[in-house]
């Protein structure tokens, strides 16, 4: 039984049905903590598949050792931005509920917050039209976003009760403090517009390059750091760091409003060079990463160093 979706093998476009088993109804909870809220309700409607999304390995790592201590099996976790995941999921209109329980208000990053219109677009895109998104937030500046962004694509509803019956670690805090949490209840609206997904063209294949050696004996001396506008997408690539034989590239991709940060290596083996992807952690293989390191091979290639063996880019 595996419960952690690693990075390293899920499939693009994300297709809940082929991590549940002849489930049809899914609930997927961002940023879930420490898990004891969704570990409730999964346990209550084995009917539903439940994903939990967070950005944290130490709470991937707690929830999954307390789902198998459980015995829980309708519950599968994933280490990702969660509105990357919301991008790439497929179908759309395909989630029954979409839960978020205090999110971090942001008070300096508009953008970054759940109420900002980007991500309340790609929480609309993933729900079906009976769906329900359902956010808890003690904070005035998440009120009055919602009520600023969210009419535009969903019906609100709001009530100083909970829609669950589990209290959750922050909440039983705020409760004891006498804060004012609004619950709220959101359900699609007709929206005929375009939603901000992701360009995974290229297939599913990880990116990389294999290239033959001219000069065994030489290393590449690249012009970097380096920044790049292809199309709607900037990249930035950084010296790298290196040792004998091996370099590592910090890249950065911003494409859909959407920031990637990753790096690339490039290492050595007898007679090759393989520019491979070294930290998927948070990655997506979109299109812009797919450039980025196409702009790589083209930057190594002009030292006459390598030639093309294989490229997947």
């Amino acid at each position: 039984m595996c419960y952690f979706i690693s990075p390293f093998y899920f499939k693009v476009p994300f297709r809940l049905r082929e991590y549940f088993y002849k489930k049809q109804k899914f609930t997927i909870e961002i940023g879930f903590g420490n898990g004891d809220f969704m570990i409730h309700l999964a346990e209550k409607e084995p009917e539903y598949g439940y994903l939990g999304v967070e950005v944290s390995s130490r709470s991937v790592l707690k929830l999954t050792k307390k789902l198998y201590s459980h015995g829980i099996t309708n519950v599968r976790t994933i280490k990702l931005n969660a509105y990357m995941l919301f991008s790439i999921i497929e179908p759309a209109f395909s989630v029954s509920r979409v839960i978020y329980n205090f999110p971090d208000p942001w008070p300096d990053a508009p953008s970054r917050r759940v109420s900002s219109k980007k991500h309340l677009l790609l929480i609309h895109r993933i729900l079906r039209k009976d769906g329900s998104f359902y956010l808890a937030t003690d904070s005035d500046v998440l009120k009055e976003d919602m009520e600023k962004n969210a009419g535009e694509l969903f019906y609100i509803e709001k009530s100083k009760s909970p829609y669950f019956d589990f209290r959750t670690k922050y909440e039983r805090r705020w409760l004891s403090e006498r804060k004012n949490i609004i619950y709220y209840r959101l359900r699609p609206a007709t929206y005929n517009g375009d939603y901000p997904v992701l360009n995974f063209e290229g297939g599913i294949s990880v990116a990389h390059v294999i290239f033959r050696l001219k000069d065994e004996k030489k290393d590449p001396q690249l012009n970097l750091p380096v920044r790049l506008r292809l199309e709607d997408t900037v990249i930035f690539i950084d010296r790298p760091y290196s040792r004998e034989r091996e370099h590592l590239y910090p890249v950065l991709v911003k494409e859909k409003g959407f920031v990637q940060k990753t790096f690339f290596k490039l290492y050595f083996t007898h007679d090759e060079a393989r520019l491979v992807l070294f930290d998927t952690s948070y990655l997506v293989t979109t299109k812009g990463i797919r450039m980025a390191m196409a702009c790589l091979r083209d930057m190594l290639l002009k030292t006459g160093i390598f030639e093309i063996k294989r490229d997947t880019t």
